[in-house]
């Protein structure tokens, strides 16, 4: 999957998802920055080229919806982290320009690029993401 469709893809962190119920003290500032520390270790694990470690970041059933068919579970999302290693693609920054919603679902908007690591190839664009359901 190009990095391009990545960068549209649903971030799907699950950390952020394991509450059923809304928390009666949820602070969407709170959840600003849980998703920022979440964002800065996405970039370290792909800067890393750690695949297990950004697998860790989705839920074992997370999907990456895109232009092509998407992509569904951890397993298959890690393998498209293998390919973007590989491709020497470990360079990334992102940053949430918008936070919607409650405990039980967040909705996230914001931009990113990627990049390989000698700098060539950036991809950069707009998304919104789905980073919380835990109904």
């Amino acid at each position: 999957m190009p990095a391009t469709a990545l960068l549209a893809a649903t971030f799907l962190f699950a950390s952020a998802c394991r509450r059923s119920e809304p928390q009666p003290d949820f602070s969407i500032d709170q959840a600003w920055s849980e998703i920022a520390q979440q964002l800065r270790a996405y970039e370290s694990a792909l800067a890393r080229g750690d695949v297990k470690a950004l697998g860790a970041l989705y839920t074992e059933d997370a999907e990456i919806v895109h232009g092509g068919p998407n992509t569904v579970g951890r397993a298959n999302i890690e393998k498209v982290f293998e390919d973007m290693v590989r491709d020497s693609i470990t360079q990334s920054g992102f940053t949430t320009t918008g936070l919607w919603g409650d405990a039980r679902l967040l909705v996230e908007q914001g931009t990113g690029f990627f990049a390989r690591a000698d700098g060539s190839g950036t991809s950069a664009g707009q998304g919104m993401s789905d980073v919380c359901s835990a109904v």
